[in-house]
C-alpha cells in the first residue's frame, strides 16, 4: 500500500461553500439549489482533510474556495482564516466576479486570500451569451482585485461557441491578469455540447501558429490545462486526476459533503461527512479501475505515451459513456514524432531559466520591498502581531508547555512537512535558513496559541453545551478572532 508521498509533496483541496449562485452560466456543471455548507460541516470536513494530509505526509498546499458563488456564503472569511492558520498559505477564490467590490476585496486580502480566478468566456458578445451579460463586471473585478493586492488569473472553458476566439481572449487578458488558462468543456451538463476533434485541433492550432513566434514567453502567459498540451509542452504540468495515483492530492468537496477527484467529470467517489478521505479513495470502484488502467480502450491501452498522458477520463465518459473509453480529442498519435522533438526543444528553453535564477543573490531588504509592493507585507505583519499579542496574553494567563508537549508538537510539524528522518529535517531547516532552536520556538508558540484559544472559548462552550469537537473548534476560532479584533481592528 502506498501511504507516503515523501518530503516536498503538498496537498491542495477545493471546497464548495454553497451551490447557490446569482448567475446561470451555460457551461457550468453546478445545479444551483441554495444549499450551504454549515460551520459544523466545514469543521468536520476540514478536520478530515488535515487527517488525510498527515496520512500522506504531505505539506499544506493551495486551497481553492468556490461554489456556486462563494461570496454568497457566510462562511467565506472564517474558511479563509482557518485555512491560513492551519498552514495553507495559498488561498484562491474561484468567483464569477459580479459581487466583487473594493470593500469586499480589502476584507478578502485582510483575511489572507492571495488569488482570484475570475473568467471571461470569449469576446464580449460570446461571454455575455454564456454568462448573462457580465463582461464589463468581470473586467472591473479584475481591476478591483489587482488594486487591493489580490493576484488575478483567467480560465476560459473552450466550447463550440468560443473555440475560434483565442486572440480576443488573450488580448482582453493582457495587462489585466497574471496569465490566462484554457480547458475543454466536458459536456455532461448538456447545455453547450462537446467540441468535435477538429474543433479542438482548430483551437490548439490557433495558439501554436499565432503565438509560437513569441515562445517561450507566450507559454508562461497562455496556459492550457489539458493532458495533451501538458504532455507535449510541460508548461503547466497536468494529468487527468483519475490517472494520477491511488491517493489523489487534489480532493474536491461539495457543499453537501460529496467528494470528487475532478469536479468537472461529475463523478462522486464518496461523502466526507460519512467517511474519511483515505477510506473513500481506497473503496472507490471508479478510482480502482482508472488507477489500475487495466481495461482501458484499446487505443489508449496500447499507446506508448500512456504513462505520460492517460487521456481525460471525464471526457471519455461524457462522450463515449465509459470512463475507460478513448478520449475523443487525443492528438498525440496523429502528430509526427519530429514535431514533438521540436516542441521539447522549445520548452527546454523555458526550463533553463530557473537554474540561472538560483545563482542570483537576494537580500532581505529586497524581499521586504517586494512584499510591500505586492501587497502581502501588511498581512504578514498583522499575523506576526497577532502571534505576539497572543503569546503575551498566554504568559499572563499562566499557560505552560511541557517538554513532552513540545516534542509531540515538533513531531507533528515534521510529519506535516514530510520530514520522516532526522537528516530530512536538518536539510529542510538548512534550506530555509532556520535553526533547530528557531523551529522549537515556532512550534512552542503554536502550542501556546492553541492553549490560549481553548482557555478563551472554555466559558462559551460550557455555557452553550457544545460537546462535539468540530463545534468546539468553531467556537474557539470565533471567540479568539473576536478577542484579536478588539486589539487589532
Amino acid at each position: 500500500m502506498i501511504n507516503s508521498k515523501g518530503p516536498g509533496v503538498s496537498l491542495d483541496f477545493q471546497i464548495h461553500l454553497t451551490n447557490a449562485c446569482n448567475l446561470r452560466c451555460k457551461h457550468c456543471y453546478s445545479k444551483p439549489a441554495g444549499t450551504y455548507l454549515t460551520s459544523e460541516q466545514f469543521d468536520h470536513a476540514f478536520h478530515e482533510v488535515l487527517k488525510y494530509m498527515v496520512f500522506l505526509k504531505a505539506a499544506p498546499g493551495r486551497v481553492t474556495i468556490t461554489g456556486g458563488e462563494p461570496t454568497l456564503s457566510p462562511l467565506l472569511f472564517d474558511t479563509i482564516g482557518k485555512c491560513i492558520r492551519s498552514g495553507f498559505a495559498r488561498i484562491a477564490l474561484l468567483t464569477n466576479g459580479t459581487l466583487i467590490t473594493d470593500s469586499l476585496a480589502r476584507k478578502l486580502k485582510k483575511y489572507g486570500c492571495t488569488q482570484a480566478q475570475i473568467c471571461i468566456e470569449g469576446n464580449r458578445e460570446t461571454h455575455n451569451a454564456i454568462r448573462g451579460g457580465t463582461f464589463d463586471q468581470v473586467v472591473k473585478a479584475w481591476e478591483i482585485c489587482r488594486r487591493n493586492g489580490i493576484a488575478v488569473f483567467n480560465q476560459t472553458t473552450i466550447n463550440p461557441l468560443n473555440y475560434r476566439q483565442v486572440d480576443d481572449i488573450v488580448n482582453a487578458c493582457k495587462g489585466n491578469v497574471l496569465y490566462t488558462r484554457f480547458l475543454r468543456q466536458i459536456p455532461h451538463n448538456g447545455k453547450l455540447g462537446a467540441l468535435t476533434a477538429s474543433e479542438w485541433m482548430d483551437f490548439i492550432g490557433r495558439i501554436l501558429f499565432a503565438y509560437r513566434k513569441d515562445w517561450p514567453e507566450s507559454l508562461h502567459f497562455i496556459r492550457v490545462k489539458d493532458v495533451y498540451w501538458s504532455h507535449v509542452f510541460r508548461s503547466m504540468p497536468y494529468r487527468c486526476p483519475f490517472n494520477v495515483e491511488k491517493y489523489p492530492l487534489l480532493p474536491t468537496i461539495e457543499c453537501n459533503g460529496d467528494v470528487y477527484v475532478c469536479r468537472r467529470s461529475n463523478i462522486v467517489v464518496g461523502n466526507i461527512l460519512q467517511n474519511d478521505l483515505k477510506t473513500i479513495f481506497e473503496k472507490s470502484d471508479v478510482l480502482y479501475r482508472t488507477w489500475q488502467q487495466k481495461d482501458l480502450n484499446v487505443r489508449c491501452g496500447t499507446c506508448q505515451e500512456l504513462d505520460r498522458c492517460g487521456g481525460c477520463r471525464g471526457m471519455a465518459l461524457a462522450v463515449n459513456g465509459d470512463i475507460m473509453a478513448e478520449d475523443p480529442h487525443c492528438f498525440v498519435s496523429d502528430i509526427p514524432k519530429e514535431w514533438f522533438a521540436d516542441a521539447a526543444r522549445t520548452m527546454g528553453k523555458t526550463q533553463r531559466r530557473p537554474a540561472a535564477r538560483d545563482n542570483v543573490k537576494v537580500t532581505t531588504e529586497e524581499v521586504l520591498r517586494y512584499l510591500k509592493l505586492k501587497g502581502t507585507f501588511s498581512l504578514a505583519l498583522r499575523q506576526v502581531a497577532e502571534r505576539k499579542l497572543t503569546l503575551k496574553a498566554a504568559g499572563t494567563a499562566g499557560i505552560r508547555i511541557s517538554p513532552g508537549e513540545l516534542q509531540r508538537g515538533v513531531n507533528t510539524f515534521r510529519a506535516g512537512h514530510g520530514l520522516k528522518k532526522a537528516t530530512d529535517t536538518r536539510q529542510w531547516l538548512k534550506s530555509n535558513g532556520v535553526s533547530v532552536e528557531g523551529l522549537q520556538n515556532f512550534v512552542r508558540a503554536n502550542l501556546f496559541i492553541d492553549k490560549f484559544k481553548k482557555t478563551l472559548a472554555h466559558t462559551a462552550n460550557e455555557k452553550n453545551g457544545h460537546s462535539s469537537r468540530p463545534l468546539k473548534n468553531f467556537v474557539e476560532e470565533k471567540v479568539y478572532r473576536e478577542w484579536l479584533n478588539q486589539l487589532l481592528p
